[in-house]
């Protein structure tokens, strides 16, 4: 099995994620990685005004 595997399925699904995993090692499965170009943050309590 492998370590990244392993390390997300315990990491998502706790514990029990390597039992997930072993019965579906024989699915195809990708691993992206994303580097962001822009991060934006922003305050407050309400959606902003362009998505209302």
């Amino acid at each position: 099995m492998g370590a990244i595997a392993e390390r997300m399925s315990t990491r998502y699904l706790g514990e029990n994620g390597p039992k997930y995993l072993e019965p579906t090692l024989d699915k195809p499965r990708w691993l992206f990685r994303l580097d962001p170009v822009k991060v934006q943050t922003w305050q407050g309590v309400d959606w902003a005004a362009r998505y209302k």
